[in-house]
């Protein structure tokens, strides 16, 4: 039998969520394509933000860290996946609808669930992410329902160039300088800007001179 004095005081708990997917929008859409980012949405993201308002509601504050890569993050402000996932939840919908029709019992109570499910999911969706993720989270972030990862200042900046269908785009990202620390000079970051800028317009260029020869039936 022990004699050790009892422990009174409580231990520490910390629950951190990290979020990543790479760039999906307009990459095909299954099974690593768009699919990818509309199911994690659903099954995800929709509902911790559903349940953090709901705690948020009762008052209850800093209840978990979260961490959003830039990359997830724009593609749900994103207004074609914003699009793409209005129109995949109402698909999710149809399809249950006809597993509910089918004559055996067990596609009748699974279209049942999954219509539920579904309209859950498509009602959340309407009232609060039509705009994106960025309304979600910064409400829910001012009601301190939980802790975003990183600061508002990052003591390095990095920039990562990305071929968009329309253009070229920018990431911009960085890490917690824990302080107020400047940036520093921006000379090195403009040329960085300049030479990643140049790079994308390269191979927008070379792109879409790609696609004119496939178009025009041209043979290496």
């Amino acid at each position: 039998m022990s004699n050790a004095t009892p422990v009174t005081e409580p231990g520490m708990f910390a629950l951190v969520l990290h979020s990543h997917l790479p760039w999906l929008a307009n990459h095909g859409r299954w099974p690593v394509g768009e699919e990818w980012i509309y199911q994690s949405w659903a099954a995800s993201y929709i509902p911790l933000a559903a349940a953090l308002r709901r705690l948020a509601d009762e008052g209850r504050s800093h209840l978990l860290t979260l961490g959003i890569t830039p990359v997830l993050a724009a593609q749900l402000d994103d207004p074609h996946c914003l699009a793409g996932m209005h129109h995949w939840l109402g698909n999710w919908q149809i399809r249950a609808h006809e597993a509910a029709g089918m004559p055996d019992a067990a596609h009748r109570e699974l279209g049942a669930r999954e219509h539920r499910a579904s309209a859950a999911a498509l009602a959340d969706f309407e009232t609060h992410w039509q705009h994106g993720a960025s309304p979600v989270f910064r409400d829910l972030i001012d009601r301190e329902a939980f802790e975003l990862l990183g600061g508002p200042r990052p003591r390095e900046a990095f920039v990562v160039p990305m071929i968009l269908r329309e253009g070229a785009g920018l990431v911009f990202y960085g890490d917690d300088a824990g302080g107020s620390q400047p940036l520093g000079p921006t000379d090195e970051l403009e040329w960085a800007l300049l030479d990643a800028g140049l790079a994308m317009e390269r191979d927008l260029l070379e792109q879409r001179l790609g696609d004119f020869e496939r178009a025009r039936g041209y043979r290496p």
